[in-house]
């Protein structure tokens, strides 16, 4: 377990999509996924995109978070309050809470927020929106982050079953096809994306 944030596996993840405001999201995109990954020793981030045309941000220093283990209350060494952390994120229970503006399907803030199960501290984490250039670059580096976990998966997975194995060979196929569209395709659909994850997250678990 990771006592420095350098020390932090690449995280990926599709919360639940909660909306509040008067347009509740109307029209907006229900599939997001979310990486969170460290910076360097002190810095820990976390990108947040619908692969469309919203994507989030958060930037937290371990000052910061030093303060939010003091706010939400995880006592204990710091290597427990990462520990939690690691665990709130990797569970079940992360959500994405929009708000939307009066009258208008823009989004007028985000949060992501986890919680390792019922009845535990939520850790929540305020987002910022990126446009441009930001936005763009954020989802690129998504992307081959994701491709790069895809690779290492691989790997593992034919170590496991062999090169002999057709019909496990297929699926492999598969799943490669997909991610290099989803490399190569600056303006891939979300549902593309949101599949070759799934299909990560089913590999992950067998």
């Amino acid at each position: 377990m990771p006592t420095v944030l350098e020390e932090f596996e690449p995280i990926f993840g599709e919360p639940k999509v909660e909306w509040t405001g008067s347009s509740s999201g109307s029209g907006q995109s229900s599939g997001f996924l979310f990486y969170v990954h460290s910076l360097d020793s002190s810095h820990l981030r976390i990108y947040v995109s619908d692969f469309r045309d919203t994507t989030w941000e958060s930037v937290r220093s371990v000052l910061q978070l030093e303060d939010m283990r003091d706010s939400v209350g995880i006592g204990g060494s710091w290597s427990d309050f990462i520990h939690y952390l690691l665990a709130s994120i990797k569970s079940e229970d992360v959500k994405l809470l929009l708000e939307a503006m009066p009258n208008s399907s823009d989004t007028k803030s985000a949060k992501l927020v986890a919680q390792k199960s019922k009845g535990m501290p939520r850790i929540s984490f305020s987002l910022t929106k990126l446009t441009g250039s930001a936005a763009t670059d954020a989802m690129a580096n998504l992307s081959l982050e994701l491709f790069k976990a895809y690779k290492g998966l691989q790997s593992l997975f034919m170590q496991d079953f062999g090169s002999g194995d057709i019909a496990q060979n297929v699926i492999v196929e598969e799943f490669q096809i997909w991610c290099c569209r989803f490399i190569s395709t600056s303006a891939l659909q979300a549902s593309c994306i949101v599949w070759v994850f799934r299909g990560l997250l089913v590999r992950l678990m067998l």
